[in-house]
């Protein structure tokens, strides 16, 4: 939920969308309606994520997520849970093949 990058500077970010887009893209399928969001540096991630898909009523809500330390993982771990409890619409949690993450 947060830039790939770990910067708040928004032509990376912008950047990171662009090129986030172009993958999917060639992953989903041309019939699937789909978009990519991001949040400003800064905002509540999970909380921009809710009150979008809330405002949106999406299908499926689909979310990356990446390898982590244990720290990581305890910080990710309560922003999905976060996720979990307060949106009430299916969500698909994908993870990089082996070598990418």
């Amino acid at each position: 939920m947060s830039s790939l990058s770990g910067t708040g500077d928004p032509q990376a970010v912008e950047l990171e969308r662009q090129a986030l887009d172009t993958r999917l893209r060639t992953l989903v399928p041309s019939d699937v309606d789909w978009r990519s969001v991001s949040v400003p540096p800064g905002a509540d991630a999970t909380g921009s994520v809710i009150e979008y898909v809330e405002d949106l009523s999406p299908v499926l809500l689909v979310v990356g997520t990446r390898s982590r330390s244990s720290v990581g993982k305890l910080l990710l771990g309560r922003a999905q849970q976060r996720v979990l409890l307060e949106v009430t619409v299916p969500i698909l949690v994908v993870k990089p093949p082996q070598d990418e993450s």
